[in-house]
């Protein structure tokens, strides 16, 4: 027969388990909460009860606190990733009010960088229409053919460096946000520890 204290601490478990995965993934969520067993484990053993050691466990705190250092250690290569921690991190900070200064940096930087990319993105489709407006311009116009294949030559040649100079962009811009995620999960954390 199963003791009431090990049906307590199985269900807040499940109940932590069950709110991590709502931020974390698979993994981080196993760390965590092998984290929290030995804790309340190694305080039973000193004859604490555990109605009173899950008392001092609130599970919204427990993720508050354990965010900025989970995010620190993220991996963050995927597009996924990068989204899913960029809105963790700022849910934590705006929903934290003594990190609500920090939040409203981070959420000013990420406007910053949206616009960045969809200026990226724009630039790119111009150069799109201006290749596709001057074909149709050289098919339908009286030049000659060596000034139609010169002309699409240094087209090409723009349109290449447009596109890569681009991308080059679109990479730092990525990297920027992947710096500015653990940056800003590193001040989450000192904050955090310093109230």
């Amino acid at each position: 027969m199963i003791s009431s204290s090990n049906k307590a601490m199985k269900h807040w478990i499940l109940s932590l388990k069950k709110a991590l995965a709502k931020h974390f993934y698979e993994d981080e969520i196993d760390n965590i909460v092998s984290y929290y067993e030995e804790i309340i484990s190694e305080r039973q053993d000193q004859g604490e009860l555990i109605d009173d050691i899950l008392m001092d466990y609130d599970i919204d705190d427990i993720i508050r606190s354990m965010t900025p250092n989970v995010l620190i250690k993220r991996d963050h290569k995927t597009r996924r990733s990068i989204g899913k921690s960029t809105l963790t991190l700022l849910l934590l900070l705006l929903s934290t009010p003594f990190l609500i200064p920090i939040g409203v940096m981070y959420l000013v930087f990420l406007i910053v960088i949206f616009v960045l990319i969809v200026v990226v993105f724009a630039v790119i489709v111009s150069s799109a229409m201006g290749m596709i407006g001057l074909f149709v311009e050289l098919v339908q116009g009286t030049l000659g053919v060596a000034e139609v294949v010169g002309l699409t030559g240094v087209a090409l040649m723009m349109t290449a460096l447009v596109l890569f100079v681009s991308l080059a962009v679109y990479r730092m811009l990525m990297n920027a946000i992947r710096q500015a995620i653990s940056f800003f999960s590193r001040m989450a954390n000192r904050k955090g520890a310093n109230t």
